[in-house]
């Protein structure tokens, strides 16, 4: 979305008394369920409403480092829903383009449960962590951060590592042809 778009729908909301009307009461609703949550769950929630608010209505889709296929950045991955993995972390972006405003990466952890797991769609890293496929996803180019860097250069992926997470996409495809 270009900043120009952007502009003239913040200009429409203002002189729409009714869609500005609805934008209250939809803030009002989501109050009214954050006061039967508890406290620090309401507070993270809250957070991300206004974290991707801002990220939507101020995107920074330029950024001053590099984005490479193979690359591992940081990226704000936002409040999940159920077992979706969440908030700043760690991905590898596997593409994009200079012309598209997203990418797409799979998300990378450290948590222990998924260092040894036998799970196919886990791909270990020879940094220690994990790279969870089955969590592969599109996301705004706005949601990265910065890149995590090994000296001054982009960490990458190791060519076998980059194979064996080809090859668990491969049969995630397979079980969704089925």
């Amino acid at each position: 979305m270009t900043e120009e778009v952007i502009i003239e729908q913040k200009r429409k909301l203002k002189e729409d008394s009714e869609s500005k009307s609805k934008v209250i009461d939809y803030l009002d609703s989501i109050k009214i369920l954050l006061d039967e949550e508890d406290a620090d769950i309401a507070v993270q929630y809250a957070l991300w409403l206004y974290t991707k608010t801002n990220m939507r209505l101020n995107p920074q889709i330029e950024k001053d480092f590099p984005l490479f296929s193979k690359g591992v950045y940081y990226g704000n991955l936002g409040k999940g829903v159920g077992a979706e993995l969440e908030k700043d972390r760690p991905f590898v972006l596997l593409s994009g383009s200079n012309i598209s405003e997203t990418v797409i990466i799979i998300p990378i952890s450290d948590d222990e449960k998924y260092i040894d797991s036998t799970f196919w769609y886990h791909v270990p890293l020879s940094t220690g962590d994990t790279a969870l496929v089955e969590q592969i996803r599109t996301i705004s180019k706005t949601r990265i951060r910065r890149p995590i860097r090994e000296g001054r250069k982009v960490r990458a992926l190791l060519d076998g590592e980059l194979q064996k997470i080809n090859d668990a996409i491969d049969r995630l495809k397979f079980y969704i042809k089925k």
